[in-house]
This record gives C-alpha cells, sequence and structure tokens, in this order.
C-alpha cells in the first residue's frame, strides 16, 4: 500500500514501498556483491536520503528515519549502487541541481505574478496589458479605373 506524501515540489505522490526482498537501492536483483547495511553506513545513506531529491530517497526516507526499524529489515544492496548514490561529489551535484531547480521555478512563479506594462507614446505612464482592448480594423481602398 502506498501514503500520501507532500513531496519537496508541493505535488502530493504516494510512497512507493520499498521490497527489502529486492536490492535497496535499485530494487533490482543481479549477479553483482550485496552488502548488508550496517550502522556504519547508515549515516552516509541517510546523508544522500536527504540531500537528494530522487526516487530511491521518496521511497526511503520514512524507512530510514526510524534507524533501528531500518536496519532490523536487514536492507541489501549492491555495493556498486550504494557506492555511486552516497558518493559525496554526485550527492553535492544533485543538492546543487535541486535548489537551482527551486530557484528556477520560484523566479517562473514570480515572472508569472507581475503584470506586464505597455509603455505609452509620452513614455510618461505605462498601462496594464491586461486592461487594453485590442481592436482591428480594415480599411478597403477602392481604386478607380486605369
Amino acid at each position: 500500500m502506498q501514503a500520501p506524501s507532500n513531496h519537496g515540489d508541493g505535488q502530493k505522490r504516494s510512497h512507493p514501498r520499498t521490497n527489502y526482498a529486492s536490492r535497496l537501492i535499485c530494487q533490482k536483483s543481479s549477479e553483482q556483491t550485496l552488502q548488508r547495511m550496517t550502522e556504519q553506513g547508515y549515516p552516509s545513506l541517510l546523508n544522500a536520503i536527504l540531500k537528494r531529491d530522487d526516487d530511491v530517497a521518496f521511497r526511503l526516507q520514512d524507512d530510514i528515519s526510524d534507524k533501528p526499524h531500518f536496519l532490523s529489515m536487514n536492507p541489501l544492496c549492491h555495493a556498486k549502487c550504494r557506492n555511486a548514490y552516497t558518493n559525496k561529489k554526485s550527492v553535492e551535484e544533485r543538492c546543487r541541481a535541486k535548489i537551482q531547480k527551486r530557484e528556477q521555478t520560484d523566479n517562473l512563479q514570480e515572472s508569472q505574478q507581475r503584470t506586464p506594462q505597455i509603455l505609452t507614446r509620452s513614455g510618461r505612464s505605462t498601462t496594464p496589458i491586461k486592461n487594453v482592448l485590442f481592436v482591428e480594423s480594415h480599411v478597403t481602398r477602392k481604386v478607380i479605373g486605369h
């Protein structure tokens, strides 16, 4: 079952459940070496989940908040997946990208809230575009015989 949650962008999404019988991060099976998540690895995974804004973080954010319960689930992950997901450089890059995305969204919302203005010929006053009615007129010219 999935529980609704408010994701960082203000939209509600359902929390997908983590299948602990599968692999923690990728949720796939393969022949790669598996590692059990331990107390030593917990802080780096927690840091990555708190800073990343991705599907893995969204899926694990509730489970990982209760450390004893999380570790009691005996989470397994591929060493390669865990290393890539918790890598400090990639976590910081995702964090910066998340901040940039938020700033762009804020700037877009702010610019949409402004009312465009039309500068008059005199340049002294402006009129909001939403208050202007544009009328197109057609003038027909008669050409008198050649």
